[in-house]
């Protein structure tokens, strides 16, 4: 059997767009939660002196004694700190450009270097830190803070979000009224719900094979029932996933 269907499809996702989220009620969201959208970030330059994990123990305090009389170089000049990172340290990637790492956030350097960075004041230069890639020297350049303009689109987003989860249960309930209540044609649902009603092309009850709604076996499993199928109704409203 193959049959051809008429289906609308309502989703959360549509709901949440077609919602105007006002610049008034976005910043006061923000101000409320402003925890939810911190993105902090950290400029550090650092200075390395590398050595391997599997290192004999001997070896790594060499190389320790050689970043502990490096630190005492550094706190006596502070404005040394570039030229020194220049000439000492072994990152090649940061080193020409006197160990400047640039700004990042959470998340992305090793946890031992993260933890002092995010600790740090700027200005100030750390104790010496292990990490498994060896000594580092940190300075704090800058820190720069989230503001509600950077925000503003993930704030808009989860209020639509909010709004729309709301307005689809309802919408849901409404969708399984009309369907039901005027069971043998789509347009009072069209109507009810603004909703626009589309048309397959012949579908084998296996389903069309990568299509998220005509290769649902759930949706397939209404379509082919007896009373869809042969006393032409509308289904219930099927769940096909993601809202």
């Amino acid at each position: 059997d193959q049959a051809k269907l008429e289906y609308v499809t309502l989703s959360q996702d549509a709901i949440a767009q077609a919602i105007s989220v006002s610049d008034a009620d976005a910043k006061a969201y923000y101000d409320k939660h402003a925890g939810e959208f911190s993105s902090e970030e950290r400029k550090v330059s650092h200075i390395l002196l590398t050595v391997d994990a599997k290192a004999p123990a001997a070896d790594r305090a060499k190389i320790k004694a050689q970043a502990d009389a490096l630190l005492k170089e550094v706190r006596a000049n502070p404005a040394r700190f570039a030229e020194l990172a220049k000439s000492r340290s072994q990152d090649q990637g940061s080193a020409p450009n006197g160990g400047d790492l640039g700004f990042f956030g959470r998340g992305v350097m090793t946890k031992p270097f993260e933890s002092v960075a995010f600790a740090m004041k700027p200005g100030q230069i750390s104790e010496v830190v292990e990490t498994e890639f060896g000594y580092h020297i940190l300075k704090l350049d800058a820190v720069k803070s989230s503001d509600f303009e950077s925000q503003k689109a993930a704030v808009v987003d989860k209020l639509r979000k909010q709004k729309a989860a709301a307005a689809y249960r309802a919408a849901v309930e409404k969708l399984t009224d009309v369907a039901y209540q005027q069971g043998d044609s789509l347009k009072g649902v069209e109507a009810a719900l603004n909703l626009k009603a589309q048309q397959s092309d012949f579908v084998p009850r296996s389903g069309k094979a990568g299509d998220p709604l005509l290769g649902n076996a759930k949706l397939l499993e209404a379509a082919f029932s007896d009373d869809v199928l042969k006393k032409k109704h509308n289904s219930e409203p099927v769940d096909v996933g993601n809202n």
